[in-house]
This record gives structure tokens, C-alpha cells and sequence, in this order.
């Protein structure tokens, strides 16, 4: 028996089945505990950051209801939906489609391949995993913001897959990374709003 290496378990692992009722549960729990555990990282390394490297001022305008409210859709509704659209679905689209199905000849419902392919398929889904995760971070502001939004679009990602079951069901992925996305970005306007 052919020996598995640790990317085709990790295929393995990622693509298995979900029964209809632990999928809601388990989609619900895992956003509120990224989102949870997202902050935490990120108010960690804000708060080591702003003991040795100069940071900004940041404040945002909060002095009005219609200005919260409106910064809520921002935050709540769209840029989780762009931003889990553009830096999740999108480059999960072109990888995993474009080139696992076209250049090793796959059927796009054919998901039962050799450990090779496996390895190839999760090699090439490791690459535009990170390249996602460092524009990501970047996108949010600077260098620096890699390790903090990066980080967090890490944990989106495997969220993704990991709903997803690595491509079988991408609105199921997708809907998931978008919640833990929201509630994220709820729990930190809550914090600046109640600062």
C-alpha cells in the first residue's frame, strides 16, 4: 500500500462528508470561534506593535448613528462579501478549475484521483492559499497588516476549504467564510465603538 504523504491526508481530511445537520452547526460555531480567536490575535499584536513601532492614529468617526449605521453595512454586510469573494472564491476558482482541471485533464465532478494528483491539486492550492493571505494582509494597509488581517484570511481559508470539502460545495465555503468575516468585523466596530 502506497505510502500518504501529509498533503493528501490533509485532502482527505478537508474533503470528507457532512451530514445537513452538523454542517449548520459546525459552520455557525467555527465563524464565531475564528472570529473569537481572530480578535484576540489581533489585539495581541496591536498591542505589541504600539509598544515598539510607531502606529497611526486610526480613529474613526463614530459620533452619529446614521455614521454607525453606515459604517456597519460597510464593514458588516460588503466587505465581507467582496473581500471573501475576491481573496477566497475567486483565486480557489481560477487554482483548483483552471489549472488542476484543465492541465491534468480531470472532470470538474471527478473528485476520486491518484495521491499524486492529490498532491499536486493541494501543492497548487498551498501556493494561492498564501499569495491570498499576503494580499489580504497588504490590502488592508501595509506590510504589517500581513500579520494581522493575513493571518486572519489564513484562518478563512481553511475555514473554506475546509466547508467547501476543497471545491464540492464552494457556496457552502463561502458562506462560511463570509460569516466568520462579519462577525469579526462586527466585533471590532462594537470594540471602537464602545471605546
Amino acid at each position: 500500500m502506497e505510502e500518504k504523504g501529509r498533503l493528501v491526508r490533509l485532502w482527505d481530511l478537508f474533503s470528507g462528508e457532512f451530514s445537513e445537520k452538523r454542517s449548520l452547526r459546525f459552520i455557525i460555531l467555527s465563524s464565531a470561534g475564528i472570529a473569537a480567536f481572530s480578535t484576540l490575535w489581533v489585539w495581541t499584536l496591536i498591542w505589541i506593535f504600539s509598544h515598539f513601532l510607531p502606529i497611526g492614529d486610526r480613529s474613526i468617526d463614530v459620533s452619529s448613528p446614521d455614521k454607525i449605521f453606515s459604517l456597519a453595512c460597510q464593514v458588516c454586510i460588503f466587505a465581507p462579501i467582496f473581500e471573501e469573494l475576491a481573496f477566497r472564491l475567486l483565486p480557489f476558482k481560477i487554482l483548483f478549475l483552471k489549472i488542476t482541471l484543465e492541465k491534468m485533464n480531470l472532470e470538474e465532478s471527478h473528485y476520486d484521483v491518484d495521491l499524486d494528483k492529490k498532491e499536486t491539486m493541494m501543492r497548487l492550492l498551498s501556493l494561492g492559499f498564501w499569495f491570498s493571505c499576503i494580499f489580504f494582509g497588504i490590502s488592508h494597509g501595509s506590510l504589517w497588516n500581513i500579520f494581522l488581517q493575513g493571518f486572519i484570511g489564513f484562518a478563512f481559508w481553511l475555514q473554506f476549504l475546509y466547508c467547501s470539502r476543497i471545491g464540492k460545495d464552494p457556496a457552502r465555503g463561502i458562506c462560511a467564510s463570509i460569516l466568520s468575516h462579519a462577525l469579526y468585523n462586527l466585533i471590532q466596530l462594537i470594540s471602537i465603538v464602545f471605546r
